[in-house]
């Protein structure tokens, strides 16, 4: 017998070794779905936000109409966009519920334990189809007032377990840097500006142009940027220029107010520049170095068109492919 076949019989026999393979332990749920029309006559939409989101929600909610023209639709919102929702001819009913204060600046956080059963109260009939039709998920809990056969929002099954047509978002969308706070002592002062440590003084600056204060050469990535200098103008005017690698991309009179200004180069070295105006005037200021903020980079959509793809879905998940549902959920 040739090498050949004694190395395929051995192979083979090594094969049928581990046959049958051991059985796996079974699956502890196996989830079996099928699809569930749903026939919509009767559709609540809560947009209880303020005047400005309620008119970013408006293509969302025409949109709405577009999808179910029959349908009955009753829109609960603040008391204070019941006059526009009015006006709109969208809603066959508009109910006043203020979630929120008219100028939340002057008010505590509602208390939604309270408003819940409220909510429920002024709700007195069961609808097909309830959505919340807010970016912000602090209105998401308010749907679990509402009779409906469909529940609908912005956010994940795994924080609102009552959703059941839901559009995930970017749990990043709103949050911005901090600011980098760059203190007096990181500059550098020159031409008798008096360096106190905590402050740049200027008192008797050179009448003709001269740089006074510089610094800190911070390492910065590309985008758009706000600087906001802690400057004192006491008398006379002083210029100002920013600088990326030495580069100058913006330059001014400066009077205290933010500098915004892009930035181009990769890992450029930023730089503030106070220098002598050219006026008669001596210059006198007091500089306690300022803050630099970049501007948030983001992929993500605006709201209204977050609240656009909402409704898409909606209309597509109850209209065309249907809900999927676990068989015996």
């Amino acid at each position: 017998m040739s090498c050949a076949m004694t190395w395929a019989r051995r192979q083979r026999m090594d094969d049928l070794a581990g046959w049958p393979p051991a059985p796996r332990d079974p699956p502890g749920h196996t989830r079996i779905e099928r699809r569930r029309s749903v026939a919509v006559h009767r559709v609540l939409v809560l947009k209880l936000d303020h005047l400005g989101d309620f008119i970013l929600g408006l293509p969302a909610l025409e949109r709405l109409r577009v999808h179910f023209p029959q349908a009955h639709i009753t829109l609960v919102c603040g008391s204070w966009n019941v006059p526009a929702a009015a006006g709109l001819r969208l809603f066959d009913q508009v109910i006043a519920f203020d979630a929120f204060a008219a100028n939340p600046a002057q008010a505590p956080p509602p208390d939604r334990d309270r408003l819940l059963p409220q909510l429920r109260d002024l709700l007195d009939q069961s609808y097909d189809l309830a959505i919340d039709l807010r970016v912000d998920d602090d209105t998401r809990p308010y749907l679990t007032a509402v009779l409906a056969r469909v529940r609908c929002g912005i956010g994940t099954r795994s924080r609102f377990d009552f959703l059941d047509v839901f559009l995930p978002i970017d749990a990043t969308r709103a949050q911005t840097p901090p600011p980098a706070v760059l203190l007096a002592h990181l500059f550098h002062s020159a031409n008798g500006c008096v360096d106190h440590g905590y402050m740049k003084q200027c008192t008797e600056a050179p009448a003709g142009p001269a740089v006074l204060v510089f610094g800190p050469y911070l390492q910065i990535p590309t985008g758009r940027f706000c600087f906001s200098p802690y400057l004192e103008v006491l008398q006379g005017g002083v210029a100002f220029e920013v600088l990326v690698d030495d580069q100058p991309i913006s330059a001014g009179v400066a009077s205290g107010g933010a500098i915004d200004f892009v930035n181009l180069t990769p890992g450029g070295h930023f730089q503030f520049r106070l220098l002598a105006s050219a006026m008669a005037e001596p210059t006198t200021f007091r500089f306690y170095g300022g803050s630099l903020l970049r501007e948030p980079v983001s992929d993500v959509l605006h709201q209204s068109e977050y609240l656009m793809l909402l409704v898409e879905l909606v209309a597509m998940r109850v209209r065309s492919s249907g809900l999927l549902v676990e068989i015996g959920a």
